[in-house]
């Protein structure tokens, strides 16, 4: 498949049949486009790929990719995002121009080089990486960024509420049940 085939397709049904790679503004101002599921076989999304694609609220990215290009997911409806431990490179400004991204979930504890300065401009989304990986996203991305550390084994339940004498419930290793 070449770069920008599909562009400003008005009507995408299914695909069969894909590279390794997604060309560089393959799906580009396909407006009515709103979900992708990208196949495992992927491994590498190149710029552009779904610019413009002003109703793409859901996408689905194969747990072996590897790069994700600039600009890849400019002017979507995407809120927030995923990005899985084997992506290694992130091209700048994967997110922008009126980008609706409020939160990007970073699976791997080492940061993925990040060309350019910012993943997203016009907007500020936080960004949620694996506990302990903060010293590594500054050294790699910069201290300009929210980050959040997280920990994915850990959840909060709460019972009742603090006036009825209720209790709140952290699930980890372990488990702890503090009043309120």
């Amino acid at each position: 498949m070449e770069s920008f085939c599909w562009l400003y397709c008005f009507a995408i049904g299914y695909i069969a049949q894909l590279s390794h790679t997604l060309p560089g503004g393959i799906f580009q101002g396909c407006t009515n486009l709103t979900s992708v599921v990208i196949p495992e076989t992927v491994t590498e999304l190149e710029g552009e790929c779904f610019w413009g694609c002003e109703r793409l609220s859901h996408i689905t990215l194969p747990q072996h990719l590897t790069r994700i290009g600039g600009g890849c997911f400019c002017e979507t409806a995407i809120v927030e995002r995923t990005i899985p431990t084997t992506v290694t490179f992130i091209g700048s400004d994967i997110f922008c121009n009126e980008t609706k991204i409020q939160a990007i979930y970073m699976q791997g504890a080492t940061a993925p080089l990040l060309e350019g300065s910012t993943i997203s401009y016009n907007t500020d989304p936080t960004i949620y990486i694996p506990c302990g990986a903060l010293e590594d996203y500054q050294n790699v991305w910069g201290k300009d960024f929210r980050f959040v550390e997280t920990n994915p084994n850990i959840a909060f339940q709460t019972s009742a509420t603090p006036a009825e004498g209720g209790y709140i419930t952290i699930v980890a290793d372990w488990r702890v049940r503090m009043p309120f």
